[in-house]
């Protein structure tokens, strides 16, 4: 699984890739277009993934607003080394790599679920 570690996050824990919509883009064509900018990977998606919807942290006298995410299982293309690292990313992300899904790092406790579920798709469809 392509994860990243956000550059701004002190605790060290990985993420899955994820961006916003610009006007006019379906949620796919926003998946294939922000992975390759936030990782400097090519990818094919395959399924679409379950939603995730939180809250975001504002100042303290602003709305939280929920944020929901859509995600979808990708196929690699290109744009890796042989080590699983990306070769190129943006300064969003401190590090860029591919992961086993037996030894994924500590990722974000909201997009477990994600993983959990694409790791199923994945036993499933061999």
């Amino acid at each position: 699984f392509l994860l990243a570690r956000p550059a701004n996050d002190k605790r060290q824990i990985f993420a899955i890739p994820k961006g916003h919509v610009e006007d006019g883009e379906t949620l796919l064509k926003a998946a294939i277009r922000e992975t390759l900018e936030e990782t400097g990977v090519r990818a094919k998606p395959i399924i679409k993934l379950p939603e995730i919807s939180y809250k975001m942290r504002r100042g303290s006298n602003s709305p939280v607003p929920v944020k929901t995410v859509t995600f979808f299982l990708a196929e690699y293309e290109s744009g890796v080394d042989d080590n699983g690292n990306a070769l190129r990313h943006d300064s969003e992300n401190s590090i860029v790599q591919f992961f086993n899904a037996d030894h994924l790092p500590d990722v974000f406790e909201t997009q477990k679920t994600v993983l959990r579920s694409a790791i199923s798709y994945l036993r499933e469809n061999k």
